[in-house]
């Protein structure tokens, strides 16, 4: 059976927020050669191809680790996915926990596929948790 935009996009998360930072090769089971990746809307750079947003991926990483997701909601139509999810963390630095609430906006392509990725968050709240400057925070973004 095949899975619905909805369930490949929660199995997408599974896999994301788990121990490492997934390669370009299991990226490229769940999305589109030519994907595109926005971890901050508008205000981090996009990543274009799996091996772009590996790369961009594993530098969070680097940052962080124990990535948990918490959906709260996701609903999909006209192939489109929308999450609201809270993920938390801990950080590499210290070991403390930041807490991130998150609605991201997965597009499908007709073979289910993710084509773009664009995630929406409140970066000030993060900052505060990490207390860090801006600049830090973005340099782990770009």
């Amino acid at each position: 059976m095949t899975q619905s935009a909805k369930e490949r996009v929660e199995t997408f998360l599974k896999v994301f927020h788990g121990e490492s930072a997934p390669s370009a090769a299991v990226l490229g089971e769940f999305m589109a050669e030519d994907a595109i990746y926005w971890s901050l809307v508008p205000a981090a750079p996009q990543l274009r191809g799996t091996q772009a947003i590996a790369q961009g991926i594993e530098k969070q990483f680097g940052t962080y680790r124990d990535c948990r997701c918490e959906i709260h909601a996701i609903c999909e139509g006209e192939g489109i996915v929308f999450t609201e999810r809270t993920d938390h963390v801990v950080l590499n630095s210290d070991n403390r926990t930041v807490s991130a609430r998150i609605c991201a906006v997965f597009e499908m392509t007709s073979d289910g596929l993710i084509s773009s990725w664009r995630e929406y968050w409140d970066s000030d709240e993060v900052i505060t948790q990490m207390g860090v400057e801006r600049s830090a925070l973005e340099d782990d973004l770009s």
